[in-house]
């Protein structure tokens, strides 16, 4: 009796030490699970949101609704535009140059905007202009220039033109999550004197007649995962995109572009899905004082969310402008 009761004893003895040991074993166990997560870097985003948008043009009738109602302070003008700031990346067409310098070339419809603007497009939400147009030579090379200096005191990468042309063919690459996003721009509006040439000195802006305007696109997207292109083109006004467009987007595609964002027709036109890419051919305006038609006081933004890989989907709301050119995404 007694050495059962020995051995009884001994077995409680046993099981509450294994007890206790199992205990312990699983106490720990859940201790390193809790831990772990918070040591272990995981990526949480691997996609970014381009977003573009139209002709910006800060002179004429529009600076004249900052001086009356807004006090001088261009920051006036986006007010009802938080959604600049939004997307990983922001683009849109600077319409002219920033600078206080040069002198008007002759044409009626010159403009040249105050270099303080360079700043509040920045505080806007701006990290991409586009300087390749028609207007960018509208007060000489000097100001041309000017805008490439006041684009990079603000931070903000000025695409389309240099001061040589190896300059002007580089893509300005800005990495978002780990993406790395290029832009180039091109215009197929002269003036000849503004366009910067290949065995030539000076600057310029890159033109979309370029004989090498495909080995530029191709050697630009080998030095990122998207590239977009923006290309000031089309006919003034009309609603769809001429046969020269689609030849120039889809040829800038097909040497390796993603995105290609069209300037210049004032009006918004069309947007396609072609070989793997996205073609929006006239963003239309975004701020500019053509109050005589509601199409032109109105544009597309386009946001594009993008991977390593390539597009992932892609939007367009309108931005409407009111009667102080005031861009929204509402129309009251």
């Amino acid at each position: 009796m007694i050495l059962n009761h020995k051995l009884i004893v001994g077995g409680l003895i046993l099981l509450i030490i294994a007890s206790i040991a199992t205990s312990i074993y699983f106490w720990n166990q859940q201790h390193v699970y809790n831990v772990s997560p918070a040591t272990v870097s995981v990526p949480t985003h691997t996609t970014s949101t381009l977003s573009f948008v139209g002709d910006i043009m800060l002179d004429r009738g529009v600076k004249g609704k900052v001086a009356t109602h807004g006090a001088g302070d261009y920051s006036f003008l986006f007010k009802k535009a938080d959604f600049l700031k939004t997307p990983n990346i922001m683009f849109g067409n600077l319409e002219g140059p920033v600078s206080d310098r040069g002198h008007n070339v002759g044409s009626i419809y010159s403009f040249r905007f105050e270099p303080v603007v360079m700043t509040v497009l920045k505080n806007a939400g701006f990290d991409v202009l586009s300087m390749a147009n028609n207007h960018i030579g509208d007060w000489t090379k000097t100001a041309l220039e000017d805008t490439l200096f006041h684009g990079k005191q603000a931070e903000i990468e000025m695409v389309g033109g240099g001061i040589t042309y190896v300059e002007a063919i580089q893509p300005k690459i800005i990495e978002t999550n780990g993406i790395k996003v290029g832009y180039l721009a091109f215009s197929d509006f002269g003036p000849d004197s503004i366009i910067v040439k290949k065995n030539a000195s000076g600057s310029g802006v890159l033109s979309a007649s370029d004989p090498d305007i495909k080995e530029i696109i191709f050697n630009a997207s080998k030095q990122v995962n998207i590239l977009a292109v923006s290309i000031h083109f089309g006919d003034e006004y009309e609603p769809l995109s001429n046969s020269r467009q689609k030849r120039i987007a889809r040829d800038a595609i097909d040497a390796g572009a993603v995105v290609v964002v069209g300037h210049h027709p004032h009006v918004a036109q069309e947007v396609e899905e072609y070989n793997g890419g996205i073609i929006a051919y006239s963003l239309g305006n975004f701020i500019f004082d053509q109050y005589f038609s509601e199409e032109t006081m109105q544009g597309l933004k386009l946001d594009v969310v993008v991977s390593k890989n390539g597009i992932e989907s892609y939007s367009t709301s309108t931005v409407y402008q009111n009667k102080n050119s005031q861009p929204s995404l509402s129309s009251h």
